[in-house]
């Protein structure tokens, strides 16, 4: 059966169909942003962008060549010619060598941590008083976020 319907009595039906139908996608559009308001401000930081810039990275690593040079006039001081020397030694050699780089790299890294904590405290700095409340290696960040390594080179080098 075949049921006729008078235009005057679907208007209303179709008035408050159309408004509900607008109150869901109203609601869908502000949920999100609602929701995102909550999440927390992100920014991320090139810490070795940052450290590079450091104003006493050049002194920290002169430090460290100075440091290696006299390790390895050291180690030269004990051996004669590579060419000169029997297998013993120059086993002996090689386990000096390595020994010496493992040095060399452990005084790097001592010097290194002062330079180091600046760049952490500055970032700190920086995100405190940005507003930031998640602070991300740059390296770890596909898309978004703030970028504060200008921001915490300009915090080190005292501007």
């Amino acid at each position: 059966m075949m049921v006729k319907y008078n235009m005057k009595s679907l208007v209303p039906t179709i008035l408050v169909g159309t408004l509900i139908a607008a109150g869901i996608a109203v609601g869908m559009v502000i949920s999100p942003v609602r929701a995102q308001s909550t999440f927390a401000s992100i920014g991320y930081v090139n810490l070795e962008i940052a450290l590079e810039e450091h104003p006493q990275l050049p002194t920290v690593q002169a430090q460290s060549q100075t440091f290696e040079q006299a390790k390895i006039e050291e180690l030269s001081g004990n051996y004669d010619s590579f060419d000169t020397l029997s297998d013993d030694q120059r086993q002996q050699f090689m386990e000096d060598l390595y020994s010496i780089q493992a040095e060399v790299e452990a005084e790097g890294r001592r010097l290194s941590e002062p330079l180091i904590q600046d760049v952490i405290d500055a970032t700190s700095s920086v995100g405190e008083e940005s507003g930031i409340e998640v602070i991300l290696e740059a390296g770890s960040v596909m898309w978004g976020g703030l970028d504060l390594t200008p921001l915490i080179i300009s915090r080190i080098q005292g501007n």
